[in-house]
């Protein structure tokens, strides 16, 4: 009782981890290549073309919503295991198959398939317990997909040494079929079946967590570019403490003051769902009929494809620019742990352009432009030498993860303002899937295999020229998806005023005083009629400040304003 929200986040932390096995790809795939003699073409598919049927993920939240998430997770964790499990015994030729390069394809699609299954109730759970915190709570999820990444690269690295084209390499597809297991099943006998009505949002620790996370994610990147040698391997072990860390955090962290059943009844008043979201919960059909859906759908795509070309290319981009073989782990690790911090600490900077009264589709904007400025400077790290190419390749690296990890939470935030929470498991996972199926399918695989050229007797490429089509083409479809954002944000800027005003009226749970939490229920609601943010201030201990207009969030009709009230939040937390 009362700690249902921190076991559901929880359980989703641990459900998002087994998610991010695609982002290691590049630990392995060199191996993969050379065990087969594939041609680029050939392992790329591995890692694309699974993407494809993305279109197929609402089909999967609608799944979880009829199977409900502990049965999906169950479902999802053990397949994804077993996935892996046939990818390794294939891999090593443990077990023959007569096409290897099509089998291995095959199993990746239904590794994703089981991948979707577990990400519907993963990153849609969160919103339904915390739904005035939702930016933070899908902050925290997300980033825990980087994380896993970056953790099992690192305990590659100090268990086997660093990733070659050596089938040794191939072991760390076991580390991820145990991380999976273990993780999946934990998340699902840890998952509430519902939110506790009588719950409310914790706050303390959503910032405790917040923070070790954000250590944890630095501390991975920094092992990660030290030489490798008894230093690194020393440390690794310290890495994997703060990545667990987590799960204590959530299950002993003690619970916030207690309200009384008033307190709570005042509390439930003051915050609505509807205020921080568009009144209108829309079905996923509907949403389809909207402009705005297929233009989020097209900023999505565009830096999902430029981030996915990253994780698939890593290694054959390393070896074109003449880099050695060795920098590969580090790069995946830097990508990774980029990924996750941009997913946990996107929301600050997102949340302080909405409480400006700007449409958080701006951000999104910036988050195209950061990902065309990555691929800029890995274009120029190829035509570079010694130090300059290391320094630039890890800039664009951390560049280029950044912004790919801070679009994934932001599609599950923008999915639940623009169209609301109520169908989001399905309205997300068109975002989910559709942006992965064509952005990959058409930015990490079309492109790079039309300009990715080998010379005769050989299946790799050396030289600036070998992607450097690619990542022109890459910047430029990124610009365009700076437009997209734009159009997203001027035709939403009405709804994201409203959002900003309902949060600047929000009084925060801390600091809330005792005779405003048992007001009348009726005085806890803002209309032009009953209060105006200077009867807020007076109510809740403020100095005074002259009424101005505020905004009736539920009819978009100008009303009254609650600029003036007390500090503004610099965090929509």
């Amino acid at each position: 009782m009362g700690r249902v929200p921190h076991t559901a986040l929880l359980a989703c932390l641990l459900a998002a981890a087994a998610t991010g096995c695609n982002y290691g790809f590049g630990m392995y795939s060199q191996a993969l290549k050379s065990q087969f003699n594939m041609s680029q073409g050939q392992l790329d598919n591995i890692n694309t073309i699974p993407y494809a049927f993305g279109v197929t993920s609402p089909l999967w939240g609608l799944l979880s919503r009829k199977l409900g998430t502990r049965i999906t997770l169950v479902a999802g964790g053990l397949a994804v295991g077993t996935a892996q499990l046939s990818i390794y015994l294939v891999a090593t030729k443990r077990v023959t198959v007569p096409s290897p390069p099509n089998t291995l394809v095959a199993i990746a699609i239904l590794q994703y398939f089981a991948m979707a299954m577990i990400t519907a109730p993963a990153f849609s759970v969160p919103v339904l317990h915390f739904p005035e915190q939702r930016a933070d709570a899908i902050a925290l999820v997300k980033s825990f997909v980087g994380l896993s990444a970056a953790v099992v690269s690192q305990t590659y690295v100090l268990f086997f040494g660093a990733a070659t084209d050596d089938p040794k390499s191939l072991n760390c597809i076991l580390i991820w079929m145990a991380l999976s297991y273990l993780f999946t099943l934990t998340a699902a006998a840890l998952i509430p079946s519902q939110p506790e009505p009588e719950a409310m949002e914790p706050r303390k620790v959503l910032r405790v967590l917040f923070w070790v996370l954000v250590v944890g994610g630095i501390s991975t990147m920094i092992v990660s570019l030290l030489p490798y040698g008894t230093v690194h391997n020393a440390l690794v072990p310290f890495v994997l403490l703060l990545a667990v860390l987590p799960i204590p955090t959530m299950l002993c962290y003690p619970l916030d003051p207690p309200v009384t059943p008033d307190e709570l009844l005042a509390k439930k008043s003051e915050i609505s769902k509807k205020t921080f979201e568009s009144p209108n919960n829309v079905t996923i059909l509907q949403m389809l009929q909207r402009p705005d859906a297929w233009l989020l759908w097209w900023v999505g795509s565009m830096v999902i494809g430029g981030g996915n070309m990253l994780v698939t290319h890593m290694a054959q981009i390393i070896k074109s620019a003449g880099a050695p073989d060795s920098m590969t782990a580090t790069v995946v690790t830097v990508f990774s742990c980029c990924n996750m911090l941009g997913r946990l600490t996107c929301m600050v900077p997102s949340n302080m352009v909405v409480m400006k009264g700007h449409a958080r589709g701006w951000f999104a904007g910036g988050l195209c432009v950061a990902m065309a400025v990555g691929h800029a400077g890995f274009l120029l790290a190829a035509t570079m030498t010694g130090s300059s190419r290391y320094l630039m390749l890890v800039t664009s690296d951390v560049i280029a993860g950044l912004s790919f990890g801070a679009i994934w939470p932001h599609l599950v935030i923008l999915a639940s303002e623009l169209y609301g929470s109520k169908n989001l498991s399905a309205n997300y996972m068109f975002y989910d899937g559709g942006c992965g199926a064509f952005g990959t399918m058409v930015l990490a695989n079309a492109i790079p295999d039309l300009f990715y050229k080998t010379p005769p007797g050989s299946n790799t490429c050396t030289g600036p020229h070998c992607y450097s089509t690619t990542h022109l083409c890459i910047i430029g479809l990124n610009l365009t998806g700076c437009v997209a954002a734009a159009a997203i944000s001027l035709r939403s800027t009405q709804l994201y005023r409203d959002i900003r005003d309902s949060h600047m009226c929000t009084p925060r749970a801390e600091g809330l005083k005792h005779d405003l939490l048992l007001a009348p229920e009726e005085d806890l609601f803002f209309s032009p009629e009953s209060q105006d943010c200077a009867s807020i201030n007076r109510a809740s201990g403020e100095d005074s400040v002259p009424p101005r207009p505020l905004r009736d969030i539920n009819k978009h009709e100008s009303s009254q304003s609650c600029e003036g009230y007390g500090e503004v939040p610099s965090r929509l937390s």
